[in-house]
């Protein structure tokens, strides 16, 4: 799960959630990255060892240059790349590519 660290509170509930699906999750502070360890080698090694990815769009991870790398990362190496919109974007901010992929609309309750 890529996402902006502002979000760690929605990418917690998506990775509990996903988790109790049966899906295998990855998410940089709950499943990988030890204290001392490089946080960077940590999350290129998960993204390659993946066979998908779900970037979290909000404001907060458009604007991070490492999640704008993870996204750009998990494409470039062909794998599927599922998006969440966690709050309203203004499409003239969303990134061509990204705004290309059909994205799971999390501003609306269910």
């Amino acid at each position: 799960i890529s996402h902006a660290t502002e979000d760690d509170a929605i990418a917690d509930k998506i990775f509990d959630a996903l988790s109790a699906a049966g899906l295998r999750v990855w998410l940089d502070h709950r499943e990988g990255i030890r204290y001392g360890e490089l946080w960077e080698p940590a999350i290129r090694k998960a993204i390659q060892q993946s066979k998908q990815g779900l970037f979290l769009m909000s404001q907060r991870s458009l604007e991070s240059q490492y999640c704008n790398a993870e996204w750009h990362r998990i494409l470039d190496l062909g794998k599927k790349l599922y998006v969440a919109l966690l709050e309203p974007i203004p499409i003239e901010d969303t990134p061509l590519l990204l705004g290309s992929i059909q994205y799971a609309d999390l501003t609306r309750p269910e």
